[in-house]
């Protein structure tokens, strides 16, 4: 069965990240709704975005031997950023976003603005939680 939505390629964890994004990109790229994400989908993305998005962003929560992504810098990956974003209500939506809680791999439960996501994984981790995740599975932790 293929994918029927932005957020069901999103949250496909049979693909790594930055291909998941690039197949949602090409079936949005002629602007179809229902290729824009929300909810985890979109604060998966969103996250992931914003430490990529830009040089000065990235570098203090940069990993040893870990690369900015190129993709998060094209004129495509912001306009469709900007449009789910608008999709689920703009900043309002976002902050929406951001109170809703989510469930730690240790038990912990915290809104999602104290959490982090695995981009691979799209499991929350808390603060305590991340560098261990990031240890055992080498995957990319943000939020």
């Amino acid at each position: 069965m293929g994918a029927t939505n932005g957020n069901s390629v999103i949250l496909d964890r049979s693909l790594p990240f930055e291909d998941r994004a690039r197949r949602v990109l090409d079936h949005w790229a002629g602007g179809s709704e229902r290729w824009l994400v929300d909810d985890l989908a979109f604060f998966l993305l969103y996250c992931w975005f914003l430490k990529h998005e830009n040089a000065l962003r990235f570098e203090p929560y940069q990993r040893r031997g870990e690369q900015r992504s190129a993709l998060a810098d094209t004129p495509l990956v912001r306009d469709y950023v900007a449009a789910s974003l608008a999709a689920v209500g703009g900043e309002t939506g976002w902050n929406a976003i951001l109170r809703q809680r989510g469930l730690c791999s240790c038990g912990q439960t915290n809104r999602l603005e104290n959490m982090g996501i695995c981009v691979e994984c799209a499991t929350f981790e808390c603060w305590e939680c991340q560098g261990d995740h990031r240890a055992v599975t080498s995957h990319d932790v943000v939020g």
